[in-house]
């Protein structure tokens, strides 16, 4: 199998651990794009899932859709553990909008970055998780010591980040 979808299903923690257990059970060795969104998965189920993959039974894995689950910071740092595992080195999207991350969650993530960069990363949607701009901060200290230098596509809609934010993030861009 290389995509599985299960968006809006209603999963919650229990689904996502259902998932988890598949995984590390390398049910899904070929798997390119797991979708989650809006399942309400929370930092629990989020917690399972990541530890998962974070076993390398998916190393194809391309996107990851995490979107609206309300995962939070403990959420944020299990994906953030994902990444420096680097179990999933063929990442290409990770879409974790919508999920409460605030600057706390996104500051995890961003700290992940930083310490194993993701060449190959190519989308990062962090839309609308009130990040303000302390987060826009964090997360462009990460995109200046190159975590990822592939990125073509970086959402950070409806994130309150305001002028400040804006302005260090399009400096970190400038730096390349």
């Amino acid at each position: 199998m290389e995509c599985l979808d299960l968006s809006d299903n209603h999963l919650y923690p229990q689904g996502a651990e259902a998932v988890a257990v598949a995984v590390a059970q390398g049910a899904m060795p070929g798997l390119r794009r797991l979708v989650l969104s809006r399942n309400r998965i929370y930092g629990d189920g989020t917690a399972a899932l990541m530890e998962a993959l974070g076993q390398g039974q998916c190393p194809l894995l391309s996107v990851l859709d995490l979107r609206g689950n309300k995962i939070g910071a403990k959420g944020a740092a299990s994906v953030g553990g994902l990444l420096t595992a680097g179990t999933c080195p063929r990442l290409q999207e990770l879409d974790v909008g919508g999920n409460y991350l605030y600057a706390e969650g996104v500051a995890l993530l961003a700290s992940a970055l930083a310490q194993r960069p993701q060449p190959e990363l190519r989308t990062l949607d962090v839309e609308d998780n009130a990040m303000t701009a302390e987060g826009a901060f964090l997360l462009s200290e990460a995109m200046r010591r190159g975590a990822v230098v592939g990125l073509e596509c970086l959402n950070l809609g409806r994130n309150g980040i305001g002028g400040e934010g804006a302005g260090v993030v399009m400096a970190a861009l400038a730096e390349g």
